[in-house]
């Protein structure tokens, strides 16, 4: 094993073993070691090494200049071979160090999760010694239930399947991934050595699941792929689709904490916020082009998803309304919500639906396009109704 102790020496090293193969295994070992295999230590060794060779080139011209000969070989060969060594080793490292450097020590994460409750709830073993798993099950496939039960009556119907898909495919795996990784931390918790078959295991398939490795068909790339056809055919649909991504990775972070006994200082959450991060990324640039399309008042041929209910609504109208449809979870029997819906937009210092339209030019506008029978809205006053406001207001924030 050769004496390596920094840049310089790998280039030298590396130069004079050009046709030893274990030899620069040895050299490449030490890169690993010095690097951890992190890709931006590795650029940044790649960067010392052209800027060494640059020197060294240098330093033969001038020597070749003034002296007219220079004792120092130009090593352009092994440069070359040695580059496309670390250019490769970046390529192929750079997804597996995602994994290496996102998986956190398994003691911090078992201190991370109420072990006593896990161990109660989550693990309370059947007959078999198997671990119980019918409680996170349940509890998950109660919310999926919840969370597509009026579905229909919403303008994400026709998403239904990519929204199923994305709740029982993706959702699940997120969470039974994550469980798996909460079980091996507690196993650790309890001094069992069989831990590691459950912690990195699991967090190799998160990895997966989120991206990080290829030959995976169920991962978030897909709902971002179906984010960015939606942007193109119906940049309102896309919005809609985005947020309700993100609000279903919200509250299984809710679900962690509350039902799975997770703490707030848990690691995963990292994951969980690298989800919501990648949905708004990936359309967030392309929202604000939206914003910049003609208004609802223009020809109805330039945007037809605006403005075929410009008879109702102004502006940005639609879009607030869209969201605060799905957001109530409206049905035919949300007649309180409709109203409310119907007199904060209609107010004249809002003025997102025009002041001409009655209730029941709504309602019939609402039966048709939605496919409900609602016949009358009930009146109420809604000035302290802070929770319908606050929905309001983040419908309007988010346009």
């Amino acid at each position: 094993m050769f004496l390596i102790h920094n840049t310089l020496d790998i280039y030298d090293f590396f130069e004079k073993v050009n046709n030893d193969e274990i030899a620069q295994l040895d050299i490449l070992h030490y890169i690993e070691v010095r690097t951890d295999n992190n890709t931006d230590k590795l650029k940044t060794l790649l960067n010392d090494l052209e800027h060494f060779h640059t020197k060294r080139v240098t330093e033969i011209t001038f020597g070749t200049l003034f002296n007219g000969k220079s004792d120092k070989k130009e090593p352009q060969k092994s440069l070359d071979k040695l580059k496309e060594i670390l250019e490769q080793k970046i390529e192929t490292e750079r997804k597996s160090q995602n994994k290496l450097t996102s998986i956190p020590k398994v003691s911090t994460f078992s201190n991370s999760i109420n072990n006593t409750m896990f161990n109660k709830v989550l693990l309370k073993t059947l007959d078999n010694n198997s671990p119980n798993n019918i409680y996170y099950k349940n509890v998950f496939n109660n919310w999926v239930k919840a969370r597509t039960a009026h579905l229909e009556n919403t303008p994400l119907a026709d998403q239904a399947k990519w929204i199923h898909n994305f709740l029982n495919i993706f959702c699940s795996q997120l969470i039974d991934n994550t469980i798996q990784i909460a079980r091996g931390a507690h196993h650790y918790h309890k001094g069992l050595p069989q831990y590691n078959k459950d912690f990195e295991p699991g967090y190799f398939k998160l990895f997966h699941l989120l991206n990080y490795g290829d030959g995976y068909t169920n991962t978030i790339e897909i709902y971002l792929q179906s984010l960015r056809l939606k942007r193109a055919e119906n940049p309102a649909l896309a919005l809609s689709m985005r947020d309700y991504y993100i609000d279903r990775i919200k509250e299984l972070k809710t679900m962690l904490e509350i039902n799975f006994f997770f703490k707030k200082v848990n690691p995963i959450y990292f994951h969980f916020d690298q989800i919501i991060l990648e949905f708004k990324n990936n359309i967030d640039p392309e929202i604000e082009k939206i914003k910049s399309l003609p208004s609802i008042h223009k020809d109805p041929e330039e945007n037809i998803e605006y403005n075929r209910h410009s008879k109702i609504f102004t502006r940005d109208g639609f879009k607030v309304w869209s969201r605060m449809f799905i957001d109530f979870n409206i049905n035919a029997s949300s007649r309180t919500d409709l109203r409310f819906m119907f007199d904060t937009m209609k107010k004249e210092e809002i003025g997102l639906i025009h002041s001409t339209v009655s209730q029941k030019a709504l309602l019939d506008w609402i039966n048709k396009v939605y496919e409900l029978t609602v016949e009358k809205l009930p009146y109420r006053d809604f000035k302290n109704d802070t929770k319908r406001q606050a929905i309001f207001k983040k419908a309007i924030a988010d346009i």
